[in-house]
């Protein structure tokens, strides 16, 4: 969280249809198209093994009790769910960033991100278009 007090933005940068060659592995992986929809189904699997996998565990109503018992009972789980609407609140916060600085308007994906944290995020990282070359690495 430091860091989002002291970067600047960049809305003067243009999209690139090349990715940009000064991205090191981890960049380039999270840049590609693909890694949003993968991070997508990953998370929808996660929710559907939650909800529906090991039937000893019992039906849908006795695991949203558990679930809710859990939450009252534990604070790590607490913490985790203050985590995700703080999280949900960032990625609204952080996604029109990212936006100018790509040179992309697209109001659609604009609300996805704000009104489905995760999911709207994974189809924002799915149709964004590459991130713009900076001025230093476009003079070497």
């Amino acid at each position: 969280i430091p860091y989002l007090a002291i970067r600047r933005s960049s809305p003067s940068l243009q999209p690139r249809s090349e990715p940009n060659p000064t991205l090191d592995t981890v960049e380039t992986l999270v840049e590609n198209k693909f890694f949003g929809p993968i991070c997508g189904g990953l998370g929808a699997f996660a929710i559907a093994w939650g909800l529906f996998a090991r039937p000893e565990f019992g039906n849908l109503a006795t695991r949203g009790a558990e679930f809710v018992r859990i939450l009252k009972t534990d604070r790590l789980a607490y913490s985790f769910l203050v985590d995700m609407g703080i999280f949900a609140l960032l990625q609204s916060w952080m996604v029109p960033d990212d936006m100018r600085r790509r040179g992309f308007e697209d109001p659609k994906a604009l609300w996805a991100t704000r009104l489905l944290p995760f999911f709207g995020l994974a189809y924002y990282m799915a149709i964004r278009p590459p991130l713009p070359l900076s001025e230093d690495a476009a003079e070497k």
